[in-house]
């Protein structure tokens, strides 16, 4: 009789244990969702992600311009993110000046956004001069950078005429073909 009070002991025990373990993998695996949840809809909020509407935001230009992006209502957009020092950033836009000349000039606005508090404006210019177009607006823009979520030199964002993001890269140029595909 003990041993049956012993082993149905055992039994309980063990179906405790069993149902606690399920119990916290259930909890850790909810709270990791919910995690996911809160981390995509920050993101979503942000603009970042493909496929999101893009965050509004006004700039002053190298020229003392404050330019909007929502200015741009109805034309694609190329926000780029960058260092005049960047050697994927220059090589970026100087396909982007291909493309762009290849169009007329016509098909996209480029946003060319600053994010090293080293650099000056000259630097800016300079940078637009060698590598852009004059009509491409350069400025300088950290928190637009946080608020699109850069962790990276040469990220690239392409938005299209309904402000929607459609195209980004992260640390690489942008090949022609994608430009090209997404701005042509």
């Amino acid at each position: 009789m003990q041993m049956s009070t012993t082993l149905k002991i055992k039994k309980r025990t063990l179906w405790v244990i069993a149902v606690a373990v399920v119990l916290v993998v259930g909890f850790f695996f909810l709270k990791g969702n919910s995690r996911n949840e809160v981390s995509d809809v920050a993101n979503n909020a942000i603009g970042a992600q493909v496929g999101n509407i893009a965050l509004d935001f006004s700039l002053k230009d190298v020229s003392g311009n404050v330019v909007s992006l929502s200015q741009f209502k109805g034309k694609k957009v190329v926000l780029a993110f960058f260092a005049t020092w960047c050697t994927p950033c220059q090589i970026e836009a100087s396909r982007l000046k291909q493309v762009d000349d290849e169009t007329g000039g016509e098909k996209f606005v480029v946003y060319q956004i600053g994010v090293d508090n080293r650099e000056s404006e000259d630097d800016l210019r300079n940078f637009k001069n060698q590598f852009g177009n004059d009509d491409w607006i350069v400025g300088f823009g950290f928190d637009v950078a946080q608020k699109y979520n850069v962790r990276s030199l040469d990220t690239t964002l392409i938005i299209d005429e309904n402000g929607k993001i459609v195209y980004r890269d992260n640390g690489v140029p942008a090949s022609f073909e994608d430009l090209r595909k997404y701005l042509t």
